[in-house]
């Protein structure tokens, strides 16, 4: 397996004792019957990127909530639930909207080099790394949690999702799994991000396009 991009991430994984169930769907105390959850990404659909995920997905089925179809994608910044006023600190509006993609095109980057490494693990969910070069994607979360303060408090991982552990297993058998994936490195680019967004009241559901957002306006 390819060295480790976020290894405190690996290191914190390996000392907890067992992976989170995520079997519960349905996180009403979060969601508060808001529909739809929005942030800003880009979806994988590549045959390469797709090829990967597969393997990676068919190779830990078993330890993995079925069904689950949400689609690879990286996350750089989550937005939160778009209403027409903000109550709470996880929502946003549109005019909060307009106002991330003016930072992410104040960068005038003219394009993002990405690349993906080892598999790696929340408590929650493998996942795969993701790196950029010149740091890019680094500076696009900066850039874009200096709108307002960060509700989520979490370092920025790039990664791809493979699934959600559907239950509390022991990481001790969970690591050599991950360990003996074939995963190969793979490089791409893009010139464009995109508004995506998930139902909010399960927790495998597909991610929906909502727009895309040219790097350079």
């Amino acid at each position: 397996m390819p060295a480790h991009c976020y290894p405190d991430v690996w290191q914190a994984f390996h000392a907890r004792p067992e992976t989170l169930d995520c079997s519960q769907r349905n996180y009403p105390q979060w969601h508060k019957g808001r529909p739809y959850y929005y942030f800003i990404g880009l979806l994988l659909d590549d045959e390469p990127q797709q090829q990967l995920m597969a393997c990676c997905r068919q190779n830990l089925a078993d330890l993995l909530l079925q069904p689950y179809t949400r689609q690879p994608h990286l996350t750089i910044y989550p937005c939160g639930f778009l209403t027409p006023q903000a109550h709470h600190n996880d929502d946003i509006t549109t005019d909060d909207i307009a106002r991330l993609y003016r930072r992410i095109q104040a960068l005038a980057l003219p394009s993002l080099q990405l690349q993906s490494h080892a598999v790696n693990s929340f408590a929650e969910a493998p996942f795969i790394e993701i790196s950029s070069g010149g740091n890019a994607l680094g500076r696009l979360c900066t850039q874009l949690r200096q709108f307002r303060s960060d509700f989520r408090q979490t370092p920025f991982t790039p990664h791809l999702t493979i699934g959600m552990y559907r239950k509390a297993w022991p990481v001790a058998d969970v690591i050599p799994r991950l360990q003996q994936l074939p995963v190969q490195p793979l490089a791409w680019q893009t010139q464009n991000l995109q508004l995506l967004r998930y139902r909010a009241d399960d927790t495998g559901s597909a991610i929906e396009l909502c727009e895309t957002i040219p790097l350079r306006g």
